[in-house]
Formats: structure tokens, sequence, C-alpha cells
């Protein structure tokens, strides 16, 4: 049983998720790991798209354009992330839309 802990603002919630294993010892320690790991990677890049994206939303569903699309969002995070304003990636994005010159920084920033 993993029982991690999500902070949301003030509020506290625990969750218990139930994992059927045969594993023993050290093996469960290197089994939890990777579980933390991949809900890591869920909270850092999925959720990230999701809020900034509403990658969720999307009715793009014909053949091979999710894919693409997934991979141009990926694409257009990683340039906002890589500025690392002082800002929101959300009002990154934002002003990346209205400014010409600010969007131009962030394509062909060395």
């Amino acid at each position: 049983m993993l029982e991690p802990e999500c902070h949301h603002g003030e509020q506290i919630s625990h969750e218990c998720r139930y994992y059927i294993t045969a594993l023993e010892g050290e093996e469960v320690q290197a089994f939890a790991n990777a579980v933390r790991g991949h809900w890591g990677v869920e909270n850092r890049l999925h959720w990230v798209l999701d809020v900034t994206f509403h990658e969720g939303d999307s009715r793009i569903r014909y053949a091979n354009a999710p894919a693409n699309f997934n991979t141009l969002r990926q694409f257009a995070l990683n340039l906002l992330q890589r500025a690392q304003p002082a800002i929101s990636i959300k009002q990154t994005k934002f002003n990346a839309a209205l400014d010409d010159d600010f969007r131009a920084n962030l394509v062909f920033q060395q």
C-alpha cells in the first residue's frame, strides 16, 4: 500500500493505493520508488500539459494527429520552461501570444 499526501493550498488529502505483488524485502522499496517516479512524471508533465494547453479537452482524434499535436505541445512547453521567467507557464504562453518580440526571444534564445 502506498499512501501519498497531496497539498491543495491549505487542504491536505491522503489516498491509499493498493498493489498486489510477490516482492519482498528491498524489492518492495524499489517498486515503491518506481511507482513514485511514475506519478512524478504524471505531475510534472501530463498535468502541466493539461492545465496549460487543455490537452484533456482536445477533440483531435484522426490518424496520427493526436501524436503530432502532443509533440508540438511538448515542444512548446519546453520552450516556455526554458525561458524561466518569474511568471507562470500559462502567463508566459499568454505573453508570447501577444508580443512578437517576447515570442521571438523564447524561440531563438541561446
